[in-house]
């Protein structure tokens, strides 16, 4: 027998929302396959069966908000299968002391914030639910009701946000909104922050630009700059794939999905994987790894909002965070000439319990080398 429980997806992940079960008592199912639905406070995904046999008795119902680690159900293997009630617990059935009740959302919504009080310590529900997840399960059975069910919403990387398609003002996206804003409240809360600045030439990045003559085909800004970054991480120390993050704007906040193994990839497929990213980003979709295997670092681009430079805060999990502003021409001075320049500011925003002054300017000249390497940068780009 296996158990299936609220899995923990993130370093900061206390409790997720069961959102639907995809197998139902009784049904056979194979190892891997999807048996549930959840949404964490940064995206929706599936989980799947840790092993293949049949779905025991299902625990919650969907609206429940389950602390990780929680059992949700199991999977009888055999020898397993006999004198085994498979049935699901009905959400009206007597609440007797071996029985463990099943929660609708109303119900979700009306407990009080101590559910183990007032006889109800066997009960298998969302212990000790804060009136934030009594409102956010609320909030969704509203929704529901209304008609008013998340639809995909348009989302780009950072350097190109699309619109908003899901109203600012509903009740889906206030939700989202919420937990992604408490997340950010906690990793600044807990990360010590600084920062560090450069103004880099911009005549490397866009010199391999030009090299393509048709737009569809040349590789884009951001394109460079996952391989510069991917290229100062591994000069300075570290190994095997390495993945950088992607900063993505969505209507309820910022979503960073993973771009892995970003050196081994030529333009076609980083091109591909920066698409996949952007869309499980804009469907709030996040795969388990963006969330369980987080990278050193990630990359936020605003510059096509007309934004010089900026700071950021650092997601939970991860050491530093490259924020990088608009390719103006500007005045150069070198060698003791002053000419006008493509050139862009990158700041590069560090935790203060890995990285030092010394090793946070380190880790920013390397981007800078890689980024101005033209040579360098189509290599990249173009492997062989």
């Amino acid at each position: 027998m296996k158990a299936v429980v609220m899995p923990a997806l993130g370093v900061a992940m206390s409790e997720g929302l069961l959102l639907q079960w995809l197998k139902s008592a009784g049904a056979t199912i194979a190892a891997g396959e999807p048996i549930m639905e959840i949404e964490t406070d940064k995206s929706t995904m599936e989980v799947e069966s840790p092993a293949a046999g049949v779905v025991g008795k299902l625990l919650f119902q969907p609206g429940a908000v389950v602390p990780v680690g929680t059992e949700m159900t199991h999977i009888l293997e055999e020898g397993d299968l006999s004198n085994t009630d498979l049935g699901a617990t009905s959400a009206a059935a007597p609440l007797t002391a071996p029985e463990r009740r099943l929660y609708s959302v109303a119900e979700v919504a009306g407990l009080p914030g101590d559910a183990t009080s007032a006889g109800a310590a066997d009960i298998r529900g969302p212990n000790r639910m804060s009136p934030r997840e009594r409102r956010l399960a609320r909030e969704r059975e509203e929704a529901g009701a209304l008609g008013d069910a998340p639809s995909p919403a348009g989302s780009t990387p950072v350097e190109s946000a699309g619109p908003a398609a899901t109203p600012p003002g509903s009740a889906a996206a206030g939700k989202h909104r919420e937990l992604i804003a408490s997340k950010v409240s906690e990793s600044w809360r807990t990360i010590p922050h600084f920062a560090v600045i450069r103004e880099v030439n911009a005549v490397g990045i866009m010199a391999v630009r030009a090299r393509w003559s048709e737009p569809a085909d040349r590789p884009s800004v951001t394109d460079l700059m996952l391989k510069a970054l991917a290229l100062a991480l591994r000069d300075r120390g570290e190994q095997g794939s390495i993945d950088v993050g992607l900063a993505v704007a969505t209507p309820h906040g910022v979503a960073i999905p993973v771009i892995r193994g970003v050196l081994a990839l030529d333009l076609a497929a980083l091109r591909g994987e920066v698409e996949a990213a952007v869309a499980r980003a804009r469907e709030g979709r996040l795969r388990p790894a963006d969330l369980t295997d987080p990278p050193r670092s990630t990359l936020s681009n605003l510059g096509t909002f007309g934004i010089d430079s900026f700071t950021g805060v650092i997601a939970l999990g991860q050491m530093s965070l490259l924020t990088v502003g608009r390719i103006l021409p500007r005045p150069w001075a070198a060698d003791g000439i002053v000419s006008v320049r493509d050139s862009f500011i990158a700041t590069l925003n560090v935790d203060h319990r890995f990285l030092d002054g010394e090793d946070a300017a380190r880790l920013l000249l390397a981007f800078v080398s890689a980024s101005e390497d033209a040579h360098r940068l189509e290599r990249e780009v173009v492997l062989t």
